[in-house]
């Protein structure tokens, strides 16, 4: 990060942190209720008796109201074309 003389943080560098927090709860989230235990087979909200059910992303994502996007028709790439000079090899 640079330093931008006033010691708050910049418009990009406060979106990255708010990213990175959410990408954490998200991996919490994942990991105590829809990642089993290999050995328990249980995660770990249902071997403390929080959850009877093992849940899955969909589910949590209902939690925090995302709708799960359907995969959708993608956009065609846009070819770059070479500027200025030839590409011989030379």
């Amino acid at each position: 990060m640079r330093d931008n003389g006033g010691g708050q943080l910049g418009k990009y560098e406060f979106e990255g942190i708010k990213n990175h927090a959410q990408m954490v709860a998200l991996y919490t989230d994942w990991y105590n209720f829809v990642k089993p235990d290999e050995k328990h087979r249980k995660s770990p909200t249902m071997a403390a008796g929080i959850s009877d059910w093992l849940w899955s992303m969909e589910d949590i994502a209902a939690l925090v109201g995302v709708a799960a996007l359907a995969p959708g028709k993608r956009r065609p790439q846009k070819t770059r074309v070479a500027q200025g000079g030839s590409n011989d090899g030379d």
